[in-house]
């Protein structure tokens, strides 16, 4: 208050803000010391940047466009640009920006994870790749880079070259949380399901940072293998681990259901129902439980709520056009028949056979 014009105090208010994590302090603290000196490019790319964590995005965009325009040789600013592009889905601007950051500065290492990222998400395994190798030449020691490699290997199905990666990590990074849960899911890939739950066991021995991730992928893996008690308890701890996750909830009613315990599945699913009346998948899954239990008129309902939110589900179609017949409503049931042939011949071809074929063949042979 003494000294406005002051940049170490504000530097020091700012430091001090960061510190408590006062995000709007922060940000005040940056926009004086972008007024005290409008002539010092690093200044203006922090303001950016605490503008970006402010979620003031567009006033961002708009001063770091501003900052390229002023230093032009100042490769940062046109990082933060790339970046502040590719949180707006303007992937093409974004790239262009990237690379200008890398022609002016090669040692702007976020521009190569952003390009990196950029491939991957058009689909671009083998720039990706060669991003993310290029990246764990340049820092040996940062498992980071060798975790991204992983990670796109096994998006490109190469799940024994993404092994490879894991089996050179450095030192102790070999054996941390993180390393044994991707161990595990290329295990997985490479179809050797007991060494999979085996890693994502030693993964949460280790204290691995949202366990519910390993839990899942045991109860996902047990499921496969159809060892339906170990998986429903495997998506109990995954429950436990993150209260109130609802794939959680639904991936463990799924294990309910399937595992021979559909009364318990179906209280899950009403449950979900009830909070998320707008998902799909939970009037699907309550509509499926209840057919299942033979209470198809009560099924009908939660299929039909189901395919409001959501038409284009041929399974729905086929369980509902079941239940229909079932209650006798043939009508109905040959009405649902006609939306699944214009979704899916094949599946109305197969929903067809199950439920109306052998009447005729039998209405031919009167």
């Amino acid at each position: 208050r003494r000294e406005p014009d002051s940049a170490d105090a504000w530097r020091f208010a700012m430091g001090a803000a960061r510190g408590l994590k006062q995000g709007p302090q922060e940000l005040d603290a940056w926009r004086a010391l972008w007024r005290i000196s409008p002539d010092r490019p690093d200044v203006g790319y922090g303001y950016g940047q605490a503008l970006a964590a402010a979620g003031l995005r567009s006033e961002a965009l708009t001063h770091a466009q501003a900052l390229v325009g002023a230093h032009r040789e100042y490769a940062p600013a046109r990082l933060l640009v790339a970046q502040l592009r590719q949180a707006a889905g303007q992937h093409r601007e974004a790239e262009a920006s990237y690379r200008e950051a890398l022609d002016l500065d090669p040692w702007q290492m976020p521009a190569y994870w952003g390009l990196a990222d950029l491939a991957r998400l058009r689909g671009d395994h083998a720039t990706s790749i060669s991003l993310y190798t290029r990246l764990a030449s340049l820092y040996p020691e940062a498992p980071g880079p060798r975790y991204a490699l992983v990670q796109v290997y096994l998006a490109a199905n190469k799940p024994a070259r993404a092994y490879g990666v894991l089996d050179r990590l450095p030192g102790s990074d070999r054996d941390a949380a993180v390393t044994w849960f991707l161990r595990g899911v290329v295990e997985m890939r490479l179809g050797r399901p007991e060494a999979a739950i085996g890693a994502f066991r030693e993964s949460l021995a280790r204290k691995l940072q949202g366990p519910e991730r390993a839990w899942v992928s045991v109860g996902l893996t047990y499921y496969e293998m159809k060892r339906f008690p170990e998986a429903i308890a495997a998506f109990e701890a995954a429950r436990i681990a993150n209260p109130g996750d609802g794939d959680s909830e639904y991936q463990l009613g799924v294990m309910l259901k399937d595992g021979g315990r559909p009364e318990e599945a179906l209280a899950g699913f009403q449950a979900l129902a009830a909070r998320a009346p707008d998902e799909a998948r939970n009037w699907r899954q309550v509509g499926f439980t209840l057919s299942m239990l033979n209470r198809q008129a009560e099924a009908v309902p939660a299929l039909e709520r189901s395919l409001q939110i959501d038409p284009a589900q041929a399974k729905v179609w086929a369980v509902l056009i079941e239940a229909r017949r079932l209650l006798g409503r043939r009508a109905a049931a040959l009405d649902a028949y006609e939306k699944l042939r214009a979704l899916d011949g094949q599946a109305a071809e197969e929903a067809w056979r199950a439920n109306f074929a052998a009447l005729e063949e039998k209405g031919a042979a009167r």
